[in-house]
C-alpha cells in the first residue's frame, strides 16, 4: 500500500467519524430537551454517514486491491 492510499483511508476514517460523532451528539442533546424531531433527524442522518462510509471504504479497498495486481 502507498502512501496515497495510506492517505485516502485515514481521510476516510476521520471524516466519516466526525461526522458521525456529531450525529451521536446532536441524538444525546435532542434526547435531553425531549425533542423527537432532532433525535429522528439525527440518527436518520447517522445511518446514512454509516452507509456512505461503509461505500467509501469498500471502494478504497477495492483500488488498493486492484492497485496490487
Amino acid at each position: 500500500m502507498n502512501d496515497n492510499q495510506h492517505l485516502a483511508r485515514r481521510i476516510a476514517l476521520v471524516g466519516f467519524g466526525v461526522a458521525l460523532t456529531a450525529m451521536v451528539a446532536l441524538f444525546l442533546y435532542g434526547a435531553s430537551i425531549a425533542s423527537a424531531q432532532l433525535m429522528v433527524i439525527s440518527s436518520t442522518t447517522a445511518a446514512a454517514v454509516a452507509v456512505s462510509f461503509t461505500t467509501a471504504l469498500v471502494t478504497i479497498n477495492r483500488k488498493i486491491k486492484e492497485s496490487q495486481r
